[in-house]
């Protein structure tokens, strides 16, 4: 699993947009910061990005932990794809986080990954949004839940292995997940970067789609 942290304090980093080379409005940076500094004096903090493959999951990550690091809060990118990790692994890695580690954890892979994937194999619809429901009502919260969207060519571009009908399938599945579990549908532009910080310093979403406390 990738892993990247830090601590040091510094200027902001200018850090461009994931489609193209837009960088981050510096209010927006200066915003998001301040609110996960805050809520890092209460507890430690989970960032869940999920999405095709392709999306632009792990270039988000490295973004945010990389203007993390360089504002002086320790950041962590982890990416945990395995369905035996996420069940038995993540969990305690994020309530251990959550009192006792106290840092901003990204995911840029999840349990919501590993669900979406079982919905595009031959299961009765209700046995795969009982499964989710069941999951979601026992599974640690992630306090930020973001899931950028980009269209079939541009998903193409990126990853030129993707196949039309998977890529469909998952795009169906996750848009059935993130409206049971509560993400930011966020479109995979020059603009996610800075709509990301803007999502986290409105302290956007608590556990399954719930304004924080």
């Amino acid at each position: 699993m990738p892993a990247r942290e830090g601590g040091a304090g510094g200027q902001l980093p200018a850090v461009e947009g994931v489609a193209a080379g837009r960088s981050a409005d510096p209010s927006s940076a200066r915003q998001a910061i301040a609110k996960l500094k805050s809520d890092l004096d209460r507890r430690g903090i989970s960032i869940c990005l999920s999405g095709v493959d392709g999306c632009g999951k792990s270039t988000l990550a490295g973004q945010l932990v990389e203007l993390l690091t360089r504002s002086g809060i320790a950041a962590r990118h982890l990416h945990l794809y395995q369905w035996y990790v996420n069940l038995a692994v993540t969990p305690i890695l994020l309530i251990f986080n959550r009192y006792l580690g106290r840092k901003v954890l990204v995911l840029d892979r999840s349990i919501y990954d590993n669900i979406a994937t079982l919905f595009l194999q031959d299961v009765p619809a209700l046995l795969k949004h009982s499964l989710l429901k069941t999951i979601l009502s026992v599974y640690p919260e992630f306090d930020y839940r973001i899931c950028p969207i980009a269209p079939f060519d541009e998903t193409l571009r990126r990853r030129p292995d993707t196949e039309m009908r998977r890529f469909r399938g998952l795009a169906t599945a996750y848009e059935e997940i993130c409206a049971v579990a509560g993400h930011a549908r966020l479109p995979s532009d020059p603009t996610l970067f800075e709509e990301v910080l803007a999502y986290i310093a409105r302290g956007a979403n608590g556990p399954h789609g719930k304004p924080l406390a």
